[in-house]
């Protein structure tokens, strides 16, 4: 497949084909998501996930075709026949959030609101225990979870400094009120430098 289209080529003889791509949005993904599918299981859905892994670690990528005979300089000079993805100011995750997002198995899962989930997902703040709505699993302060929104999307992975436990008994609690009931250290859910953000609803980025 010589690039991703915003729909299916194959199907349509007016489907376009995306030259840049600065970040896999979620957008993004659902446009793979269909193309691939006419291609074989995993196609381009596979091709975008691994793109998103590359990006993170701070590297260019570009899927497309080289024909038969041509340099491979043109794909080097952006002038390949496909589509180049990442801009020239790509962050490298740090190696502890390169392992929170792609290594950990997350112990647990939590649903936060929909203020939690912009501070934290386009802000940059850290979760406090008032954006809580909801916890699943049972984990220990220091053990990776995974956020998810209130539609159930995967919004990211990041380190709990509260047990589940722990967290149960502050739940949506402002942090006064954590304070009060429980005798802790580190008085966010999450803090920003523990946290990944895997799914972003705008068009900032994956990762932030």
């Amino acid at each position: 497949i010589d690039g991703l289209y915003d729909s299916n080529p194959r199907q349509n003889p007016h489907a376009v084909r995306f030259k840049q791509i600065d970040s896999i949005t979620s957008e993004i993904e659902k446009v793979a998501g269909v193309a691939g599918s006419a291609i074989g299981t995993g196609g381009m859905r596979s091709k975008i996930t691994a793109a998103k892994l590359a990006l993170s670690l701070g590297v260019h990528v570009f899927i497309g075709a080289l024909e038969q005979g041509e340099p491979i300089r043109n794909i080097l000079f952006g002038e390949g026949k496909g589509t180049y993805f990442g801009h020239h100011q790509l962050n490298m995750l740090k190696v502890k959030k390169q392992w929170i997002a792609f290594h950990s198995e997350a112990s647990g899962k939590i649903m936060i609101d929909q203020g939690a989930e912009y501070a934290l997902t386009q802000k940059g703040k850290s979760l406090l225990p008032i954006g809580v709505l909801e916890i699943n699993g049972h984990f220990l302060s220091g053990q990776v979870i995974e956020v998810i929104s209130t539609d159930g999307c995967i919004l990211g992975k990041g380190v709990s400094n509260y047990s589940s436990s722990q967290l149960g008994k502050v739940i949506g609690c402002s942090l006064e009120e954590a304070k009060r009931k429980l005798n802790i250290q580190r008085e966010e859910v999450i803090h920003q430098n523990e946290w990944v953000t895997l799914q972003a609803k705008k068009d900032e980025g994956v990762f932030v």
